[in-house]
């Protein structure tokens, strides 16, 4: 339960740095921009109170600053909550009641300084949109996401994009059944090897350019049965240099337009079963299998 007292916080981080990457002159500042606004903020276990000359500006100390964000009535919609906002290392969402919250796309896109979330029993199971929700995030290495409900979720679009530190990612337990936007939702990550999506689920769903440049990327976990019904698949494995094999055998292609540039730049791909795919509705082949230069067979022979 969210409350205004300070033992009971909705929600704690620790900075290191400048608020919004800004200095002036000597002094440590935060920019009292949170999306939506918290209707109290402790500095160091000090309630903070905005002056008249600068009513957004929050003065921080040297050194460690904790700082806790109250809201009296649970939000909502935390979109765009924390983007853009440099300096954040942690952020511990333990205390904070999203049970109601609908919308967290952005949430932290664009963190650059982010290191650790701990999420504790942090609910997502009203949440319908994580668009970009974790984008553009260059110093998280591990996302365990294991206790995520995504049953309601309709858009995952570039989820953890440029992503680049991204060494582990689980997202086993995602319910991928209400998505029907998936595109660039890996794209980027370039440190990552791998990634088990076996539990997903989906229908008619945008996956163009899902692990696009994730250069690193060898082994995709793919569901044993056809689950994955897809409208798009453009660019999906594009620049994924590192990838050796790949079976799309779970994949129900049967309403896709768009193939172009699926493999394109997969140097290393020796061998892919595309033995389930059904390209009657494909209108655009261009660049497949462009610069597959160790593909050693190819079985095209269900192809329209």
């Amino acid at each position: 339960e969210i409350t205004d007292s300070l033992d009971d916080s909705a929600l704690e981080y620790v900075r290191n740095a400048f608020g919004k990457g800004v200095e002036r002159g000597k002094r440590r500042i935060l920019y009292n921009d949170f999306r939506p606004l918290p209707d109290q903020i402790y500095v160091n276990d000090e309630l903070y109170t905005p002056s008249e000359e600068e009513p957004n500006v929050v003065p921080l100390s040297e050194g460690e600053n904790i700082i806790r964000l109250i809201y009296n009535t649970a939000p909502s919609s935390l979109k765009s909550m924390f983007k853009d906002t440099y300096g954040i290392t942690a952020i511990d969402l333990t205390n904070f009641d999203s049970t109601s919250v609908n919308d967290m796309s952005n949430m932290f896109n664009n963190c650059g300084d982010l290191i650790n979330i701990n999420f504790g029993n942090f609910a997502t199971s009203s949440v319908t949109n994580m668009e970009g929700m974790f984008q553009n995030l260059k110093k998280i290495t591990s996302l365990n996401l294991s206790t995520f409900d995504t049953s309601k979720v309709t858009s995952m679009k570039s989820m953890f994009t440029t992503d680049e530190c991204l060494e582990y990612l689980n997202v086993q337990s995602f319910d991928t059944s209400s998505v029907l936007d998936m595109a660039l939702m890996f794209c980027d990550c370039q440190k990552l090897e791998s990634i088990d999506i076996s539990n997903f689920s989906t229908n008619n769903v945008d996956m163009g350019g899902l692990f696009k440049y994730c250069l690193n990327l060898k082994t995709i976990k793919f569901p044993d049965t056809k689950k994955l019904k897809c409208s798009n698949m453009g660019a999906m494995l594009q620049d994924c240099r590192n990838l050796i094999s790949v079976d799309l055998s779970s994949f129900d292609t049967s309403e896709v337009t768009n193939m172009n540039y699926i493999f394109d730049n997969c140097y290393q791909l020796i061998s892919v079963n595309l033995s389930s795919f059904d390209t009657s509705r494909v209108e655009n082949f261009q660049n497949m299998f462009s610069n597959c230069n160790n593909l050693e067979s190819l079985d095209l022979s269900n192809f329209n």
